[in-house]
């Protein structure tokens, strides 16, 4: 044997021992943690790697997988399934490029009014935020009924009250600014995060800046929004990873069609009816590869471009 393949197995053996010594110093630890392994290993991993194999076969829980090839990308993107996957791609990109800024913007603008701590601003905090708890499956059902043409809360306002005529807000030219009306009562998580951010700006450079002679607005451009931009970046980031991934609410409003001319038809939504009203679990998993692969281009790409975040230490 050579030098080469001795080291390679004295390696290996090193490698096991230490392995071995460390799962014996610690399996308590271990033992404590083994219900986490587990569920990652069999509600995350599992399903991730069964959904990568089922992509490259025709799969319909009634016939046995078969016809291995590529055929499930190929129907997404060139075949019967690529008109209805492309326009769920364009909606699910119109919505993550509009909602994003629109909820980003306003929920700084918020956190600002309401950075100080006073008993008024306590109450706004939770006001504001509420919305946030509600699961999107709710949200769905209670905006269904709100938006109703014939009995809905709003028409009934807008009509009786107010002397409009009703509205239909489920057309096709109205359904898309609708629904991300709807979401922007949520932007109470990123005015939490925004609110912690500001918090964690050091008093000191504000008094500097006012001993200078800088007023409100220089002080904002100057310090509170550079030293923003962790936080900016982080709620970008995660803005659209979430609008690619939009699905519950807009699934309950419109009944899991899309609504007129397909308008809130999302690509999650395109998925979900594929592997559950069409039981085509190929196509599926073939486009929630497509899914994860657009997205994790649109993370990198971020990650690419963040030269203007700045962190404190860089002040």
């Amino acid at each position: 044997m050579s030098n080469f393949d001795e080291k390679s197995v004295k390696k290996e053996t090193d490698l096991g021992g230490k392995i071995a010594k460390a799962i014996k110093d610690n399996w308590v630890g271990y033992l404590y943690i083994s219900p986490l392994i587990l569920g990652l290993l069999i509600f995350t991993l599992y399903p991730l790697l069964s959904s990568l194999y089922y992509s490259f076969f025709d799969v319909n829980l009634v016939t046995p997988i078969q016809n291995f090839g590529l055929q499930n990308y190929q129907s997404i993107l060139f075949g019967e399934n690529s008109p209805l996957f492309w326009q769920s791609l364009k909606n699910t990109a119109v919505y993550t490029i509009v909602s994003i800024p629109l909820s980003m913007t306003l929920s700084y603008l918020l956190a600002l009014s309401i950075t100080k701590n006073t008993k008024r601003n306590y109450a706004l905090r939770i006001l504001y935020y509420l919305p946030v708890l509600i699961p999107s499956v709710v949200v769905g059902i209670l905006w269904q009924d709100l938006l109703n043409v014939n009995y809905g809360v709003i028409n009934t306002i807008l009509h009786n009250y107010l002397g409009f005529e009703k509205m239909d807000f489920m057309t096709k030219n109205t359904i898309m600014p609708t629904f991300i009306a709807i979401q922007l009562l949520s932007i109470g998580g990123g005015m939490i995060i925004w609110i912690a951010q500001f918090k964690a700006i050091p008093d000191v450079y504000y008094e500097a800046a006012q001993i200078d002679g800088a007023n409100k607005i220089i002080c904002f451009f100057k310090i509170t929004l550079p030293l923003s931009t962790p936080s900016i970046f982080y709620n970008l980031v995660m803005g659209v990873i979430g609008g690619f991934q939009v699905f519950g609410s807009a699934y309950v409003l419109t009944g899991g069609t899309g609504g007129d001319g397909n308008g809130l038809y999302f690509l999650v939504m395109f998925i979900y009816n594929k592997a559950f009203d069409e039981i085509n679990f190929g196509v599926s998993s073939a486009a929630s590869w497509m899914l994860f692969l657009i997205i994790g281009i649109l993370t990198l790409f971020s990650f690419q471009t963040k030269k203007w975040v700045h962190y404190s230490e860089e002040m």
